[in-house]
């Protein structure tokens, strides 16, 4: 009886230990398609400052996460990319990144990633982006 007891508690544990944090994948996957979303864009778009906010706010995001520099061009604080395969290789590479460390991840490192984004970037003016950022609006 000991050893059932202990193999269904080592199957818990186990199958606990290879969960992973879904508001870090949500936060993590909604970057990812802002991104995605805005360099997929084909024609005239004026670019309001919610929409600088969200991608500069992306790309910060998955660069300080990460660890992986993008490839995209900062032009007026504007992350933009010369082409769309550079884009897509950026994309690929947060991704993968992802699927390697989403085990590891916890909401306390994503909340501090999203903190010190809005705290060492002044240009906007207080936390509402992550507000922005994380809804679909």
């Amino acid at each position: 009886m000991k050893r059932i007891i202990f193999l269904f508690l080592m199957v818990v544990v186990f199958s606990c230990s290879k969960t992973y944090n879904k508001n870090v994948e949500y936060d993590f996957n909604r970057c990812l398609n802002i991104i995605d979303e805005f360099n997929n864009y084909e024609g005239d778009i004026d670019i309001t400052d919610t929409i600088r906010g969200k991608l500069f706010f992306a790309t910060e995001y998955l660069q300080k996460m990460t660890g992986i520099e993008g490839q995209s061009v900062v032009f007026a604080e504007i992350p933009v990319y010369y082409e769309r395969k550079d884009c897509l290789n950026d994309i690929q590479k947060w991704k993968d990144w992802f699927d390697k460390n989403k085990y590891k991840l916890t909401s306390q490192y994503n909340d501090s990633i999203k903190k010190s984004i809005v705290r060492d970037k002044i240009w906007w003016e207080d936390s509402s982006i992550l507000n922005i950022v994380f809804t679909n609006e």
